[in-house]
């Protein structure tokens, strides 16, 4: 894995259960030359906005494997797959430090950085530097909402794009990870409210677009084992 970023993610499997653990080091600066946000509140509503979002329990179809003896000479045992079903919990933790420069933060870690309300961010609320990328830029004329809680989406949408995680709503989804696109029916119902609705989506909303589904904590995992996190 890249050390250009700050998550980690753990996977153990036991009988009955698996537990995935995202974990994510983070630096938090303000670029702005006002410098009016609480970066502590910030933060703390940052881990409190990922929690929810991310923080999740399902049932997965999985394998126990066992040996059956022979009990003959010259046969050898057997190792036999016998499916379950596995209760799988994701917990979240987010180690932020707050920074006075952007130079400041170190290679082990993820940058949350707060930046004027001009040229090409006018147009957006956040902005990941790349899929799988270890920044995130964030307008300054949005944090108040955020703090306030009008806006539960910017920040675990832009920093599911630094997990690897696109718009399930446009064409990419499909060409990238199938299981990252819902067909329209699936849209229309449970997953309605999910995190990574693209901003012109008409089931993009900033209070509610909030949720995750097991697909997409199949994809994080695929794309830490494969490098793509943390770029």
């Amino acid at each position: 894995m890249s050390k250009n970023g700050g998550w980690t993610v753990d996977l153990k499997e036991y009988a009955h259960n698996i537990r995935v653990d995202l974990r994510l080091g983070l630096s938090i600066c303000d670029s702005t030359k006002e410098k009016r946000t609480n970066l502590i509140k910030l933060g703390n509503v940052l881990t409190g906005q990922m929690k929810r979002s991310y923080q999740i329990s399902y049932y997965k179809d999985a394998y126990n494997y066992d040996t059956v003896r022979s009990g003959l000479d010259f046969y050898r045992n057997k190792s036999i797959a016998i499916p379950v079903k596995k209760l799988v919990n994701v917990s979240l933790s987010i180690v932020y430090r707050i920074i006075s420069n952007v130079n400041q933060r170190m290679n082990n870690e993820h940058l949350l950085n707060i930046v004027p309300d001009v040229g090409e961010m006018h147009q957006y609320y956040g902005m990941a530097n790349k899929l799988g990328g270890s920044d995130v830029l964030l307008n300054e004329s949005k944090v108040d909402n955020i703090i306030k809680g009008f806006d539960n989406n910017t920040l675990p949408h832009e920093f599911g794009h630094t997990l690897g995680l696109v718009h399930v709503d446009l064409n990419i989804a499909s060409s990238y990870a199938k299981n990252q696109q819902f067909p329209i029916m699936r849209q229309r119902t449970k997953d309605s409210t999910n995190v990574m609705f693209g901003g012109k989506s008409r089931y993009m909303h900033n209070t509610t677009s909030t949720t995750i589904v097991p697909e997409q904590i199949d994809v994080i995992i695929i794309n830490y084992r494969s490098g793509i996190i943390n770029q």
